[in-house]
Formats: structure tokens, sequence, C-alpha cells
């Protein structure tokens, strides 16, 4: 066997098919200079790491999609040894669901599968989706319009200042607004917020008291693991590391000030929050976020199902009314094209990082820390 052939051979093989049709997918291209496996997965499985790679003790990665009864499309990817249909032992199975029912064909996957957070599918099929009520606050100076970026791609300029959006998915986003008075001044505020299963990912919040020129600023931590560090940045080049400082401002104007929280495990967060002192020419911008509104998802529309199968032949799987969302997250970190199968099917490569709870009845593993790059087939 010469060397090119010998390097294909340790090459991840990836099959393809709708349902339980699998094909062999095409080899790389002539030139490939790397026996690095393409499909892999590391974490660890209650406090065992466990490692498996495409291509490496009998390893092979399968794709499959499906039409569920309600009409929607499951996108599956299984790492299992080659040739095994049942009870695999050590085999994970990833299956992310289409964002929409009754998808014409081709699937539009691209809209399915994107980077960022996305929800664990349950049972009951519980909330996952989330409605928020942006309100906002505008001192010195009659506003007119609101220019509000949700964080997700959408847009909004508003004459009321009150904004509803909704969210498909659990996550991070980072949400601005700009609200314009009607003297022509301008106000700038944006801060991230965060709702759903997001593991340990957590942002501070703070609350300000405001006597002449001077301010009295606390903390209100929502999630993360105490103790914390605080980092207060007052916007006039004054600082502190205190809880709770106050701090006063030599000259009027509006500062924008902001807390930098970090806690135990390192995990960051920061707030801002424009601070009017002793001004009424400068406006100021702010938004408050009122608890979002979960919404049912009786379809689990865009949510994930992780199966494990350990090495007695016990399938454990993240599907459960009971999944924590405090620590639990499923996180895509890109999506990429990938080969096609030989009748021409697509594939995409997915790269994810998630921790959640796995049940077999009653008793449940805690599958944490999992890097994965998988692949799952599609029309």
């Amino acid at each position: 066997m010469n060397m090119k052939n010998l390097l294909f051979s340790v090459l991840a093989l990836l099959f393809f098919g709708v349902s339980s049709c699998k094909k062999e997918d095409p080899k790389p291209a002539t030139g490939a200079s790397s026996a690095t496996p393409v499909f892999s997965f590391t974490g660890n499985i209650d406090g065992t790491p466990i490692s498996l790679q495409a291509g490496g003790n009998n390893y092979f990665m399968y794709t499959s999609y499906s039409l569920d009864s309600n009409g929607v499309y499951d996108f599956i990817g299984e790492l299992k040894p080659q040739n095994c249909t049942g009870g695999c032992g050590n085999s994970l199975k990833i299956s992310i669901k289409d964002y929409q029912q009754f998808s014409v064909s081709p699937t539009t996957i691209d809209s399915a599968i994107v980077p960022g957070y996305y929800a664990f599918a349950a049972p009951s099929g519980a909330s996952s989706q989330y409605s928020n009520i942006f309100i906002s606050v505008f001192k010195n100076g009659t506003a007119q319009s609101f220019n509000w970026d949700f964080g997700d791609g959408t847009k909004a300029v508003l004459t009321s200042s009150t904004a509803v959006h909704k969210y498909l998915h659990p996550g991070v986003y980072k949400v601005s607004l700009t609200t314009e008075s009607t003297t022509g001044c301008s106000s700038t505020i944006t801060n991230n917020i965060q709702f759903g299963q997001t593991g340990n990912s957590f942002l501070p919040q703070f609350q300000v008291t405001i006597v002449g020129d001077t301010v009295f600023l606390s903390p209100i931590p929502i999630g993360g693991i105490p103790p914390y560090t605080y980092s207060w940045d007052f916007g006039d080049g004054n600082t502190s590391t205190s809880i709770s400082p106050s701090h006063k401002y030599s000259a009027s104007g509006v500062y924008q000030a902001s807390l930098t929280m970090t806690d135990v495990m390192g995990v960051s967060g920061i707030q801002y929050m424009n601070i009017p002192i002793n001004s009424n020419t400068n406006c100021s911008s702010s938004f408050i976020l009122p608890s979002p509104t979960p919404l049912v998802n009786p379809m689990n529309l865009g949510n994930v199902a992780i199966e494990w199968t350990d090495a007695a032949g016990t399938l454990w799987t993240s599907k459960s009314n009971n999944q924590p969302s405090s620590r639990s997250m499923f996180k895509i970190i890109s999506v990429e094209d990938y080969l096609n199968n030989p009748n021409g099917v697509a594939t995409k490569k997915i790269h994810v990082k998630f921790s959640c709870t796995l049940y077999n009845g009653y008793r449940f593993i805690i599958m944490n820390d999992v890097d994965a790059v998988f692949s799952v087939g599609y029309k």
C-alpha cells in the first residue's frame, strides 16, 4: 500500500442515508496531507474522560435524516462502531430538529442549523422559545424614535418606547438601543441578555442611586458560581473593585458606567448603564428587560437530543423533562459544507460544545465539557 492510500485508509469514513439507508462517503480529494480524524468526540461522563474518533478503533461517522409524525425533520449524526445496527457500546447520537413544520424539499438546513445555543428537547415539548418585552428609558429630552438591534439578526425602528421580540433559541444576545430625541440628541446603550440553557454563562446586573453628583452602585448577580470578583468603571477614568462602591463625578454630563463580574470558575460577564449627572441638555438612553416569557414548543422545533449507549449497551438520553437549565447547554460553534454522498446528498460538518444530564428511567449520568465534530445529511 503506498503512502497516499495509507493516509486515506485511516481517515474517517462517512456514511449517509435516509432513515436506515447509509452509504459510504467519497474519500477526500487527492493531495490530502494529514490523517487527522475529521469527526471526534471528547468529554467526561460521570467524571470519566471519553474520547472517540472516526477512523480509529473501527469507529465511523453515520448520518441520516428522518421525518417525524408531526412533519418535522430530524438531522442525525451517529459516531459508532462500523456495521453496528443496535445497542452499540460507547456510541453517541446527536439529533437536531428542524425549526419549522412541513418543510418543503429541499430542507432549509441553513436556517435550522446555525451557530448559537440550542435547547434540549423534552417529551412534553417544554418551553424553549422566548418572548421578551424591552422597555426603554429616556432622560433629558422627548424621544421620537427607538432603533433596536435584538442581537439575532433582527432590527427594528419604532416610535413606541416598548418593543416585543421573540427569540427562537436560548442564548446570550447583544442587544443595542439608540434613541433619538425631538431635538436631535442621540444616546446608545448596548448590553447582553441571556435566557434558557446556556450552562455556566452569566450576566451581572447592577442598580444605581443618584444623589446630586454622587452615585451609589450595587451588583445583582444573575447566575454564575460565587464568590465573585468585581471591576467597576465609572466612565470618567475612575474604577473600583469594591462590591458596592460610591463615586462622585467632577463635572455634569452623561457617563457610561460598567460592571464586570467574574465567578469562581473564571466566567465573566459585563453590563453597561448610562448615568446622567446634573445635566438637562445631554440625553440618556437605557432599557429594562423584565423576565422573558417562555413559549411552549410542543414539537420541540429547533431542539436537540443526545443519546449515549454505554459499554454495557444501556441507552441514556437527554430527552427528559428534568433537564436542569443551570448546567445544561448545547452550543453550535461552526457549520460547514461537507462532502456529498455518491447519490449527491448534501451534508454539513458541525462543531459543537455541550453539557447535559442523560437519563435511563430514574437513573442519570452527567455528560459535560463535551467538544465534538460530527456530520448530518439532509435533502
